[in-house]
């Protein structure tokens, strides 16, 4: 080989390695916001639950208070 074609060849290698080089870092920052957007759903998904859950109970509450009330009403109208 002369001279010049080992210089082309290692200019190749050298863009051929900044390229990939390049495309791993893009892979990782899309790997990177992927895991942040995940993240995020996951901690809105979570919230969601937290306020379903506190809704939940304070319906629940009323229920028990209305349904003691009615059974002690009828209760009473028995005796």
């Amino acid at each position: 080989m002369s001279e010049k074609s080992v210089e082309a060849a290692a200019e190749l290698s050298a863009k051929d390695l900044k390229e990939k080089k390049e495309k791993v870092e893009e892979k990782a920052s899309r790997k990177e916001r992927k895991k942040e957007v995940v993240e995020e759903e996951e901690n809105g998904a979570e919230e969601e639950e937290e306020e379903t859950a506190e809704d939940g109970e304070e319906e629940d509450e009323g229920d028990e208070e209305g349904g003691e009330g009615q059974w002690r009403l009828g209760w009473k109208n028995q005796g």
